[in-house]
């Protein structure tokens, strides 16, 4: 009696619905028919699942600057091997770099000591060219060989000088070995040259009869670009270890991010009808 009288209602319902403006866009058609037993209460679309939050995205940031921890944010054991390689290849890379620079500062004093302390100061300290200049030859020879006056290249090719004014020669005159005019443009190129690529007077160093300290040098200077090429290639681990952490974290939170989704319907427009209507 209760189902005949739920489905008297519908049917009344229908010739208004439709007498209405036409407007055939309503959320539930009424040309079905309900089975025996359901009653209007019953006609309630399911609950919609609450969606589960999001795990951080801003962990691959966090591993980015400081690598672990974007894994510790996300709850992964893992953060710790890349904070212990993180700190290790730190101590390394400052250890390399004190090395470094102790045998610099020990090649610079040794040269000014001794390979520059024969000719008057000041000795302003060079650059790591110059100092790699100087491990290959064992003279810079003048810059001027007769002071005042326009410049009077190093003729020796012994020494660095020497050889930087045969290279000036070699480049700009016809024959090396024969000078042209003072005044021509050929000449006066080659003296450009020579004042640009040979070593100043207050530069000036010399090995000759101080075998023993250049060996000394020599060691001190190899050592050092060792360890300075070592601390470059600590750098290369950190920055691996930020990069890594930061793309496993970012893996990661794709991962999580699609499995926290629940297999919830996701209601949109009309609602099915049978979504509503329990099956028997």
């Amino acid at each position: 009696m209760r189902a005949l009288a739920v489905g008297v209602i519908v049917l009344a319902a229908v010739p208004s619905a439709h007498g209405q403006s036409g407007d055939t866009s309503t959320t539930f058609s009424a040309s079905f028919a309900i089975p025996p037993g359901i009653v209007a209460s019953e006609l309630q679309p399911p609950a919609v699942l609450p969606r589960v939050p999001k795990p951080e995205w801003w962990a691959p940031l966090a591993s980015a600057a400081a690598p672990g921890s974007g894994q510790a944010v996300l709850g992964q054991k893992r953060w710790l091997p890349y904070l212990a390689l993180e700190v290790w290849a730190w101590i390394q890379y400052v250890d390399a770099r004190r090395d470094g620079g102790r045998r610099r500062r020990e090649y610079q004093l040794l040269a000014r000591d001794v390979a520059r302390a024969r000719y008057p100061g000041p000795y302003p300290v060079g650059d790591f060219e110059y100092y790699e200049h100087m491990l290959k030859n064992p003279e810079s020879g003048d810059f001027d060989l007769i002071p005042g006056g326009p410049v009077d290249p190093e003729t020796d090719t012994t020494t660095y000088n020497g050889r930087r004014w045969l290279d000036a020669r070699r480049l700009y005159w016809e024959n090396p070995d024969d000078p042209p005019p003072l005044e021509s443009p050929a000449y006066l190129s080659a003296v450009d040259f020579y004042r640009v690529n040979a070593i100043p007077t207050l530069y000036r160093w010399s090995w000759r009869s101080a075998r023993l300290e250049y060996d000394v040098f020599r060691r001190a200077i190899v050592r050092s670009n060792v360890e300075f090429k070592r601390s470059v290639e600590y750098l290369g681990i950190i920055i691996a270890n930020h990069a890594l952490s930061a793309v496993d974290a970012f893996v990661t939170l794709r991962l999580r991010t699609r499995e926290d989704i629940p297999g919830h319907l996701e209601l949109h427009g009309e609602l099915p009808l049978g979504s509503i209507l329990p099956r028997h």
